[in-house]
């Protein structure tokens, strides 16, 4: 791809995503150091400098010291960026090594919200991240191998929103080899990960797959216009659910929420399982993704069975038909 195409991408994403740029004075990029993030920096602060000169470049970079070569490698993005206009770095550390157990999943957790606790100190709206099309198609079959359910198979969106901060991906159409080449031509020196080619990890095999399955039809393109139809299909669903988790609710209490079950038994499966979901979402003080959606999907069969439920948790959340059978809770554990 061309160094136009690129610039041509982000642009666009402007245009498409933050028409009312003009009111917009600061935005904020991920940047590890590696060639995706780092080619996403240059477009931005490039677009900043020619088209958009009242907005301030925040390039962000977490140190989350796991690793010996990390607090280097945060000084390398600085000395690149140091000579941007319109630009400036933040390093936001974060000691990992008091995480005994899922370091990498609280290593992840923490990266955003030093990153969002950042852009709210500074009145940043849009947040941009260096997600491409490998990574979106890494993450479909990864998750499509789990059994994700509708959200997680919709996978990453253009935009997205978290705690009022808009998470920007406009490159998810773009190829790892286009960023590197894009460096390559702009003479920007990037880190590598050793890491994204060994193959004991699951997301490098999915990767290595793509050249089969695009001969086959399957580009970027073709799979993120696949999933936008996802989010769509998700997004009618959502909406159809919570009306319906509002007409059946009797009563919610901060500790228990009550339904009535025997209207909810004439709705389909899929939407039960959301008014299931989103009362665990409500009751719970847990951050993730909740339940598996093959353990909400049993609960949710068994518990339209009416009579033959017997009182089980989930998502930390206690489910019970009541005495008359017509009503069911659910309460904190």
């Amino acid at each position: 791809m061309s160094q136009s195409l690129l610039h041509s991408t982000v642009s666009d994403f402007f245009d498409l995503y933050i028409p009312n740029s003009n009111a917009v004075r600061d935005i904020a990029v991920a940047v590890s150091g590696g060639a995706d993030s780092l080619a996403l920096a240059h477009l931005l602060n490039q677009k900043v400098s020619s088209d958009l000169s009242h907005i301030d470049l925040h390039v962000l970079t977490v140190d989350h010291g796991l690793r010996p070569e990390a607090s280097d490698e945060a000084e390398h993005v600085g000395s690149i960026v140091s000579s941007w206009k319109n630009a400036t770095h933040q390093i936001l550390k974060w000691d990992g090594r008091s995480a005994e157990t899922g370091i990498q999943e609280k290593a992840r957790n923490a990266r955003y919200d030093l990153m969002r606790e950042y852009c709210e100190q500074h009145g940043i709206k849009f947040l941009f991240l260096g997600h491409h099309g490998g990574d979106q198609f890494e993450t479909f079959f990864i998750r499509l191998s789990a059994g994700s359910g509708p959200e997680g198979l919709g996978c990453m969106a253009p935009v997205s929103v978290q705690n009022g901060l808009n998470l920007c991906r406009p490159l998810l159409y773009q190829s790892h080899e286009d960023l590197v080449s894009y460096c390559q031509r702009e003479d920007i020196a990037w880190c590598e990960d050793p890491s994204n080619e060994d193959d004991k990890y699951e997301r490098v095999r999915y990767r290595k797959a793509y050249e089969v399955l695009s001969s086959e039809g399957l580009s970027y393109k073709r799979l993120n216009k696949t999933l936008e139809r996802i989010r769509q299909m998700t997004e009618s669903a959502h909406v159809f659910s919570n009306e319906k988790y509002d007409e059946l609710l009797i009563k919610k209490e901060t500790d228990r929420i009550l339904f009535n079950l025997e209207c909810i038994k004439a709705l389909p499966l899929d939407t039960v399982c959301r008014i299931v979901k989103r009362a665990i979402e409500e009751l719970s003080d847990e951050r993730g993704y909740g339940p598996r959606t093959e353990k909400t999907e049993i609960l949710t069969k068994d518990l339209l069975e009416g009579k033959g439920f017997r009182k089980r948790t989930l998502g930390k959340c206690i489910f019970e038909v009541l005495d008359d059978g017509e009503k069911f809770s659910v309460s904190k554990e």
